[in-house]
């Protein structure tokens, strides 16, 4: 199946402007997968054809691919439950857990359908036709860092040091940090804070409403410190976006050299 899931995968990846912020309903998503498989156009309500849940799953941002398992973070946001979260969430790990362990990771189209199973079990009811936020896939966010050392205009030596020195601790790669938030569309000084898709993207758990609040109480008191616009957003990023810049480290951790990093972008397209 990986042939498919590649398929999707960069279908997805050009589909979208890598600047956009991208929200799609269950329903837009399955009507999508179901002209990639070339399925009847059907009510994702209905019963599932064959690798439709995984498809669904992996456009949503649910699906992690190379593990063949579920964020199970971003999934509860699609679902109501009569059960209180902590008592929702032991019941679906216990389920997910069995799937693993009797569901070979190479079969991914029937692990992804036990996984929604589980989901199912307890359950209310599914947001079918409301708009949810697509985070973004490591792809996409090496593509943001790609165009924002291009618009820098950042050599491959001074990429070297930013990384050797961190980001917020080189005076560049504080632009950087702060060019990636803006195209990101999670921060700018003109749209202020956008913590619900700081949560979302960074695969906060089940406080998420907490999060949300103590990254606005962050943000504003380093807003109150006056710093220049490329130290305060290198400094959100650092203090309230809890392990964003070791992600962006480790994304660019391996192409160290732009021209090596936009060959590796090019190499999945």
């Amino acid at each position: 199946m990986s042939p498919l899931y590649l398929f999707i995968l960069v279908a997805s990846a050009m589909a979208e402007d890598r600047h956009a912020v991208v929200y799609k309903s269950p329903t837009s998503m399955t009507a999508e997968c179901q002209r990639y498989l070339g399925y009847p156009t059907a009510h994702p309500s209905e019963p599932h054809v064959p690798c439709q849940v995984t498809c669904v799953a992996l456009i949503s941002r649910v699906w992690d691919n190379p593990l063949s398992d579920t964020r199970s973070v971003t999934s509860s946001r699609y679902i109501e439950s009569d059960l209180a979260p902590k008592q929702y969430y032991e019941r679906l790990q216990h389920c997910l857990a069995h799937v693993k362990q009797t569901v070979p990771q190479w079969d991914t189209c029937r692990r992804g359908a036990e996984t929604f199973n589980c989901f199912n079990q307890s359950i209310s009811g599914i947001h079918y036709d409301r708009a949810f936020f697509i985070p973004k896939t490591d792809l996409q966010h090496r593509q943001v860092l790609t165009d924002c050392i291009d618009f820098l205009q950042i050599p491959p030596q001074e990429l070297d040091a930013i990384l050797r020195q961190d980001f917020p601790n080189h005076p560049r790669g504080r632009c950087l940090l702060r060019c990636f938030l803006i195209r990101e569309k999670l921060y700018s000084e003109a749209i202020g804070l956008a913590p619900f898709r700081v949560v979302v993207q960074l695969g906060d758990n089940l406080g998420h409403a907490r999060s949300r609040e103590d990254m606005r109480r962050c943000v504003h008191r380093l807003q109150r410190q006056y710093l220049d616009r490329c130290t305060l957003a290198a400094r959100i990023a650092a203090e309230c976006f809890g392990d964003l810049v070791w992600h962006l480290r480790f994304l660019l951790s391996d192409s160290s050299q732009r021209e090596v990093l936009t060959r590796n972008v090019m190499s999945y397209l």
